[in-house]
């Protein structure tokens, strides 16, 4: 084994879980859940949370989050009060944060 491929076995935990976060990039994922409607309102409640932290303003998987988070709403979000609820805290996020989306 030449020593890059060693330092790559036996480098640090941050070191081998980059190289693995990079493999990702080369898959998709389908992802399917059975929640109930609730249960899917409290994953919107927490994503719209995640996204108007200061850390996560310029973090890239906030994009992804903030699309989740919109198929989420949609889906559970079927009452005009829901509807009103998830969008005023859509324009609380955005106010404070910018617009990312």
């Amino acid at each position: 084994m030449d020593q890059a491929v060693t330092q790559i076995v036996h480098g640090s935990l941050d070191e081998r879980a980059a190289i693995d976060l990079c493999a990702l990039s080369n898959g998709r994922l389908v992802l399917v859940m059975k929640v109930t409607n609730a249960e899917a309102w409290s994953v919107l409640v927490a994503l719209q949370l995640a996204c108007k932290h200061p850390e996560f303003q310029n973090n890239p998987a906030r994009w992804l989050a903030e699309q989740f988070a919109h198929q989420i709403q949609a889906a559970v979000a079927t009452t005009p009060a829901l509807r009103d609820f998830a969008e005023r805290e859509w324009a609380s996020i955005h106010k404070e944060g910018g617009e990312n989306v």
